[in-house]
């Protein structure tokens, strides 16, 4: 998160800005989280914020920032929690799950990359599963 401006929207950073300002956002998702294999910077620490609002769920927003008071993406996560959004809590919430699903989408683009670079070596499961992959509409 810290390479780039807070104002620059990619995916985690929408996401994980929305789940700071609204941590009751985390009770839409259920684990295992498809997005978490994604090698994308932020990822992990979106995940660790949804456990950590599913854990406790009355979390508030100054409570989520004391809790990563000494993490090292602090500053970022500051910035992001005062990040406005245009709309209401209902808008937040549909922007929230579709960058979630977006970043599901992102995932499985990845495996099927990473699937077709070995596409000499794959076991039948792999096969199977690339078949699906390329199956998915983009």
């Amino acid at each position: 998160l810290a390479a780039a401006s807070p104002q620059e929207r990619t995916l985690v950073r929408t996401a994980v800005a929305l789940l700071i300002q609204n941590p009751q956002f985390a009770a839409a998702i259920e684990p295992p989280y498809l997005f978490s294999d994604l090698r994308q910077p932020g990822v992990s620490l979106l995940v660790e914020l949804i456990e950590l609002c599913k854990q406790r769920p009355e979390i508030s927003t100054a409570l989520i920032l004391e809790h990563f008071d000494q993490h090292e993406q602090l500053r970022a996560l500051q910035k992001l929690a005062v990040m406005e959004f245009p709309g209401s809590e209902h808008e937040w919430r549909i922007e929230f799950l579709d960058a979630l699903a977006r970043l599901d989408r992102q995932t499985q683009i990845q495996r099927r990359d990473e699937l077709q670079a070995r596409l000499g070596s794959l076991s039948d499961a792999e096969k199977e599963e690339l078949r699906s992959l390329l199956a998915l509409k983009p």
